[in-house]
């Protein structure tokens, strides 16, 4: 006849404590994550034999204050495609590991017809989908390596992916375009954990730009993006700051499992923030007439004014810069002209180029509708990207 809802746990100990437990997200709290955890707030009341003391109700009612919705969303805390992290990582992915990795796979025979204990998750999802066992429309995946992706995505790293989670992405994929509200994981924003199970991943989360839980051991890859959630990137959705941690050699794996065995920053500063303040709001409260402790936080939540940015002085300013020819950029573009062939051939003509690094090939293939273009090395029937629903002509930059 024990109630967990009603009744009160109560050890006889020569101290006594009491406990009190609140559930909180972490997208309240600033972060573009989905991650629910419970926090317990611990503490000794001032009556050594009061078991019911009420404490932990203020502290409950600033934690729940100290909410912040997401102004961010994913793309947000990932880095830009040249970043000097970014470069390594797929230096990385092209060197002796990232071949070795590759190897491996491309000696895979058809995991279809496996006895892979993970092939059922892929039937049972497929089938619950009603999606074809060979409907592969995004990668095209096949036993020993074979693939064809989409223009933007990573090959080196596609191509350390096994024909598990290949198949993983085709289903995700399918299962974003045949949502009541269709959409192309090409451009919209997901967050797919490729580690899991067909069964057990889901397309999409509940918020648009909203990553799912980083956990220990995840592989996470962004198919907008075309590439993986790196670690650095991990502890940047925790809210801790990455670029500020005096870290030693530590590997992508373990910087990630540092993420995924982390608490997000924003939440443990909002409940430690409110076990110091407590006890002075339950004061504050019961000095007034009406005993809200929501109203007395509301009251006291001071809100700074903001700084107004623009100024009659800066806008003068700029008449006075547009008068001068400072800001013509008629002129301006007529002397950066003689410089457009040159920039043309400089530019990113391959997603292979977007890290820092230029193609060995020196012909290009452009499409003639959306100007995607992929070098020949790229191009490959075995692994390589897609071309069948682009209209390509050859270009010769050198």
């Amino acid at each position: 006849g024990i109630s967990k809802k009603d009744d009160t746990l109560v050890l006889q100990t020569e101290c006594t404590y009491c406990t009190h437990i609140v559930k909180v997200d972490t997208k309240d709290y600033g972060l573009p994550q989905t991650r629910q955890r419970t926090y317990m707030f611990v503490w000794r009341p001032d009556d050594d034999d009061n078991v019911n003391d009420d404490l932990g109700e203020y502290w409950e009612a600033i934690v729940h204050h100290l909410k912040s919705p997401v102004r961010h969303s994913l793309e947000s805390f990932i880095l830009q495609p040249d970043h000097d992290i970014i470069r390594v990582f797929r230096e990385a992915l092209r060197g002796p590991n990232g071949r070795q990795t590759k190897r491996g796979v491309f000696l895979e025979p058809d995991f279809w017809t496996s006895a892979n204990a993970n092939l059922r998750h892929n039937k049972v999802a497929r089938e619950k989908l009603g999606l074809d066992d060979m409907a592969r429309s995004l990668t095209k995946w096949g036993p020993f390596g074979q693939k064809q992706c989409p223009p933007h995505y990573w090959m080196e790293y596609i191509d350390c992916l096994n024909q598990r989670e290949m198949d993983l992405i085709e289903i995700l994929h399918a299962s974003a375009a045949r949502d009541a509200e269709t959409h192309d994981s090409n451009f919209a924003s997901f967050f797919w954990n490729v580690s899991q199970n067909a069964s057990k991943e889901k397309h999409r989360s509940a918020c648009p730009g909203i990553a799912g839980c980083i956990t220990p051991g995840g592989d996470f890859f962004l198919p907008h993006a075309g590439r993986p959630l790196l670690g650095c990137e991990k502890l940047l959705l925790q809210g801790i700051p990455y670029f500020r941690l005096a870290l030693g050699n530590e590997t992508e794996v373990q910087i990630g499992d540092l993420a995924g065995n982390a608490m997000s920053l924003t939440v443990v500063c909002a409940t430690m923030l409110a076990a110091m303040s407590c006890k002075q709001l339950r004061i504050e409260t019961q000095k007034t007439s009406h005993g809200n402790m929501k109203k007395v936080l509301s009251d006291n939540a001071g809100i700074a004014p903001r700084k107004k940015l623009i100024t009659s002085d800066l806008i003068n300013d700029a008449k006075l810069w547009r008068k001068s020819g400072w800001l013509c950029a008629t002129s301006l573009f007529e002397k950066l002209a003689s410089l457009a062939p040159d920039a043309v051939k400089s530019s990113i003509w391959c997603t292979c180029e977007s890290s820092g690094r230029n193609t060995l090939g020196t012909k290009f293939l452009q499409c003639k509708v959306c100007r995607v273009s992929f070098c020949r090395g790229c191009i490959n029937t075995t692994s390589g990207y897609q071309l069948e629903s682009h209209d390509t002509a050859e270009k010769n930059y050198y």
